[in-house]
Formats: structure tokens, C-alpha cells, sequence
């Protein structure tokens, strides 16, 4: 079942591929676990690509609901994390490797 949400101009794009795998690969090695739908969480990290000029950004449309206004607070994204702030987050390490 496919979810209605603000970010379907990036699901044709390759990088949506590209993220939803490297989300996957994380959730699998079991360094990530997902509190919001996986398509709120490529569709945000696609848009920060697009807005820092990463990538090509789709056809203009209506800003999507979070989306980051010029001037205005950090961003607040849908799903369990609708009332909290984005911020930095630690980069994830790797993994001890076991003898």
C-alpha cells in the first residue's frame, strides 16, 4: 500500500533509490531503527539534497508540510518526529569488526 505523503516528486528519482537502500542497509545491520514511515524519512533527506543543490530538484511545486521556510525555525517533519526539531545527529561508526 503506497502512503500519501509531501515528497512523491522525488520517488521517481534515482537518489530516492539510492537512500531507500542505504536506509534499508542500515535497518538490517541494525544501526537504524524506523519510528516514521520509511517514505517520510527519503523524501526529507531527498528534499535537503535538493535545497543544498546535491541534486536536481523536481518540477516546482507547493512547499510540502515541514519543509524548511528561508529565515524561518528548523524544519518539523510528519510521523513520530512531528513535534521535534531536526538537528545534527552523530555520524553513525562503524562496527568493531570481530576476530
Amino acid at each position: 500500500m503506497k502512503v500519501d505523503h509531501p515528497y512523491k516528486k522525488y520517488e521517481g528519482q534515482q537518489v530516492w533509490k539510492v537512500l531507500s537502500q542505504g536506509v534499508e542497509d542500515l535497518r538490517t545491520n541494525g544501526d537504524l531503527e524506523e519510528k516514521t514511515s520509511r517514505c517520510y524519512i527519503i523524501g526529507y533527506l531527498s528534499q535537503l539534497l535538493a535545497e543544498a543543490g546535491l541534486i536536481g530538484s523536481p518540477a516546482p511545486s507547493k512547499t510540502p508540510a515541514g519543509a524548511a521556510i528561508p529565515g524561518g525555525s528548523p524544519p518539523i517533519i510528519e510521523g513520530d518526529l512531528r513535534q521535534k526539531p531536526v538537528g545534527k545527529k552523530k555520524a553513525l561508526r562503524p562496527k568493531p569488526s570481530q576476530p
